[in-house]
């Protein structure tokens, strides 16, 4: 429905254009009939030649240019005036552009003849007495240039890969899909992996390594004191701090959309997919740092175990600092204005791609035609002056204002159960006297994160799960079967059923996590994606705040009363995703957020 009604809106400004072209026939027809007349008066010779000398200065070029800027370029790098001057000018003249500005030219001409202004060696070469059709043919000639030139700009089809876009701009997500994917790609999404599999083994560390800090038998203890003992309140402050830092930093800079990114760089196609793949690889990560605790628990072994934990995030670390802008995403990049860093990025990726593959249409890596959207100004002249009130002042905007509140009700809550069930289950486990089931249920979790992930991405990009089906439904479904396997961990103390339903919750949980991912990326436009990610992040980190400061207490009241509280919360999460607008299967309306502030409501999902 919005396809068709951007062909109907383009289809319109067509129809508008050609009005206008038959406008200026039916100027040139009456033309004729006056210098028909006219023709008899001795004068009129000296006209003829006059407006034909300035019809041959104006060639085919300078008409394009004229047209394409709506009358405000000069032609040959001059005054538009030049043209008035030869044509004859007139004391006083109206402020007119474009077809307006040539057709008033033309009545001047025709209408207030001139003494010649033609040098004697040109006046040799002009025609003494030139027939009316034949100076009036040149000039409907250009007209017909001028038409084709405009219907070109207006034509409602596509442009095809590699077609002739001289003079216009470039689309930015019409380059990075005429590169495709490509092997620069797939070193960009292997960092991706990479840095999300480190998240999950630097978060999963923190967690064995607060638990075997409250056990008075444990390594720590013997290289304390007895009295370092970190009680449950001690570790609420630890799991609070981290949290804090969490919601700062995403305020400021929405970090964690910002390990998302590089996705962006992606051709649309791929992207659910490899965001799905995000959250499998972190289970990745998980699933490695829970063989280490297996193996050197870090209650026994607890500088091997620290060791082992921070030698894979330094790594990172180090690779990111000196590489780490290699792999930064070009729609970043252009959203602030960085036109250079962005063009640089697009030519590593599409030097990767044999010439004969490459199908970019010709002006891709100019700066000055680059835009973010085929209706943008340049990337030049985009956010790049904008700081971080007025990147606020647009996340104001009515419709995006709704949708960041509703994305963060739900992240709260997702934040405030996922941070339970994350920190505080090992503790949850050993109140209810069911100690066995910490080790096998530890490995459960990320294994079946693992394998709803991969259910969600079996078939591949554009036919998977996450592609092919709504998000919300599979949103709605994932809050619920999440609160009724955690609501069934009060129901009994047996290590298999516990293992079993710690299974079945994970993957539920994980697929609100992935829908989710996929969904934040694709609600909000490019321009305002990161912020406005950030701003849904931050909401989320208030919940994991809340989780990390009330949970401990909650825990001492009633050992079921998080239960309780965490299924509340899911369930209040759900009723809130009936506020969201499905998106899947909708064209992808990308990057005109920032450029279209008046758009309808309907145009700004990405």
């Amino acid at each position: 429905v919005k396809a068709n009604a951007e062909m109907k809106i383009q289809a319109g400004e067509a129809a508008r254009l050609e009005s206008v072209c038959v406008k200026l026939r039916s100027e040139v027809v009456a033309a004729l009939a006056r210098a028909e007349v006219a023709e008899k008066a001795a004068t009129q010779a000296a006209a003829e030649r006059q407006v034909a000398l300035a019809a041959s200065e104006l060639t085919e070029e300078e008409v394009r240019r004229l047209v394409r800027t709506g009358g405000t370029a000069p032609p040959r790098g001059g005054d538009v005036k030049r043209l008035q001057q030869a044509l004859g000018d007139c004391s006083e003249e109206p402020e007119l552009e474009g077809f307006d500005r040539i057709q008033f030219d033309l009545e001047q001409a025709l209408r207030t003849p001139t003494p010649s202004k033609v040098r004697p060696a040109e006046a040799e070469e002009l025609p003494q007495a030139s027939p009316a059709p034949s100076l009036f043919a040149d000039i409907w000639g250009s007209i017909e240039v001028v038409r084709a030139v405009v219907m070109e700009s207006y034509a409602t089809a596509p442009l095809a890969a590699g077609e002739e876009t001289k003079g216009k701009h470039v689309s930015l997500s019409k380059a990075m899909e005429g590169i495709g994917l490509m092997a620069y790609h797939w070193r960009v999404i292997t960092l991706v992996w990479v840095i999300w599999a480190m998240c999950g083994w630097s978060a999963t560390s923190v967690v064995f390594l607060l638990d075997a800090a409250g056990e008075r038998d444990s390594d720590w203890v013997q290289l304390t004191s007895l009295e370092d003992v970190m009680t449950m309140g001690a570790r609420s402050l630890a799991l609070l701090a981290v949290s804090a830092l969490s919601c700062l930093a995403n305020i400021a800079s929405g970090s964690l959309s910002d390990m998302t990114g590089r996705i962006w760089w992606l051709p649309v196609r791929y992207r659910g997919f490899f965001l799905v793949s995000l959250h499998g690889v972190w289970n990745i990560g998980r699933c490695g740092v829970t063989a280490v605790w297996l193996g050197y628990p870090p209650d026994e072994y607890w500088v091997e175990f620290c060791a082992a934990v921070s030698l894979f995030p330094l790594l990172v670390a180090l690779f990111l600092r000196w590489h780490g802008r290699e792999f930064e995403s070009p729609r970043w990049l252009a959203v602030n204005g960085n036109s250079e860093g962005c063009i640089a990025l697009l030519r590593l990726a599409a030097d990767s791609k044999p010439p004969k593959d490459q199908k970019l249409p010709r002006g891709w890596d100019d700066p000055a035609r680059l835009t973010l959207d085929t209706n943008s100004a340049a990337v030049t002249t985009t956010a790049s002056s904008q700081n971080w009130h007025e990147r606020l002042s647009e996340l104001m905007q009515p419709e995006l204002r709704f949708l960041v509140c509703v994305c963060g009700i739900w992240t709260f809550g997702l934040f405030f159960v996922s941070q339970v069930f994350f920190n505080w289950l090992i503790t949850y486990f050993k109140k209810i006297g069911a100690g066995a089931a910490v080790s096998p249920s530890m490995m459960a979790a990320p294994i079946a994160n693992i394998v709803v992930n991969i259910a969600l991405m079996i078939g591949g990009p554009g036919r998977c799960i996450v592609d092919s089906c709504p998000r919300v439904p599979l949103l709605q479904a994932g809050f619920i079967g999440f609160a009724f396997f955690i609501s069934l961990l009060a129901a009994t103390t047996n290590k298999y059923a516990l293992v079993g339903i710690v299974f079945m919750s994970q993957i539920f949980e994980q697929i609100i996590w992935s829908v989710g991912g996929v969904y934040l990326t694709e609600a909000f436009p490019t321009a305002v994606r990161a912020s406005s990610q950030g701003a849904v992040m931050a909401f989320g980190s208030c919940g994991a705040i809340a989780s990390a400061g009330l949970v401990g207490l909650l825990m001492e009241i009633w050992v079921y009363l998080p239960i309780v509280t965490m299924a509340s919360l899911l369930c209040a999460c759900c009723l809130a995703t009936f506020l969201m607008k499905e998106i899947s299967g909708e064209a992808l309306i990308t990057e005109q957020w920032r450029h279209q502030r008046k758009a309808a409501p309907e145009m700004y999902m990405v």
